[in-house]
């Protein structure tokens, strides 16, 4: 990986961690979401979600559609 890539996940990371110190502001209920042990933690959870979201846009940087925008989507509309 490049220096500025290497740099780049650093910061974000370091801004999850910030974010997962104080979730309050993030959350739909801060007295209950993530606070259950067997549950995955914010930070995982947001490192999950902006994973699955460059996966995303990756496709869209080649010249991919996005799922639900080929035919496929199309077709299962049809059905309806």
């Amino acid at each position: 990986m490049n220096e500025y890539a290497n740099s780049l996940k650093q910061t974000l990371t370091s801004l999850i961690r910030e974010m997962s110190a104080a979730p309050a502001p993030y959350v739909k209920s801060p007295e209950k979401d993530f606070t259950r042990k067997k549950k995955l933690p914010f930070e995982t959870v947001m490192q999950l979600l902006i994973s699955m979201m460059a996966t995303a846009y990756q496709g869209t940087l080649y010249g991919r559609p996005f799922p639900h925008q080929g035919q496929n989507h199309c077709y299962g509309r049809s059905r309806l």
